[in-house]
């Protein structure tokens, strides 16, 4: 069996383990090792960093780009920026004078009681998707729209009307709550 594989770009025997695989090759994996891919991404990158940046933009001014951020998260770098900020001392610090405030605490409380019929209600929704007597959102689809649904929107928050809802995407969702 071959343990080693010379680098199409480099020309260095390397072991099998440095290469990444690719079914479309005759070994199954890639004719470049790993260092190599990633020095040519890294290049690439640098020389065209604006029109990947405003292409990034662009895309994020489609339905589709705001839809796959939603889906996988936020982009690489703004994960690490606020992964290290809330890794920060200062960070936490603030965090931990902030959870304590009691005007913080006031402010949680009176903005439960303002809402408590809207808890209630999507407790209810809850419990209901729990029990078997809704089926869960993520097997419905939204009924404006047709895409995936991404929560139940209440006509109602009075008892009666607790589980009388729609399944409704988080656009469409938002669009209804907006106009």
């Amino acid at each position: 069996m071959i343990s080693e594989k010379i680098c199409r770009k480099c020309s260095v025997a390397k072991k099998l383990a440095q290469f990444d695989k690719n079914r479309s090759m005759k070994d199954g994996l890639s004719d470049r090792c790993k260092a190599c891919r990633k020095q040519d991404g890294k290049d690439y990158y640098a020389k065209n960093k604006e029109a990947i940046l405003k292409k990034r933009q662009e895309d994020y001014q489609t339905e589709h780009g705001r839809e796959r951020i939603r889906k996988y998260g936020q982009l690489p770098a703004v994960k690490k920026r606020n992964r290290d900020r809330k890794r920060s001392d200062k960070y936490k610090e603030w965090q931990r004078q902030y959870r304590h405030r009691p005007e913080r605490i006031a402010a949680e409380q009176k903005r439960y009681r303002e809402n408590k019929p809207k808890w209630r209600a999507y407790k209810a929704v809850r419990n209901a998707v729990v029990s078997g007597k809704l089926k869960p959102v993520s097997q419905c689809i939204c009924k404006q729209c047709g895409q995936q649904a991404g929560g139940y929107h209440h006509h109602s928050h009075k008892p009666a009307f607790w589980l009388d809802v729609v399944a409704l995407c988080s656009l469409c969702h938002r669009n209804l709550h907006c106009n």
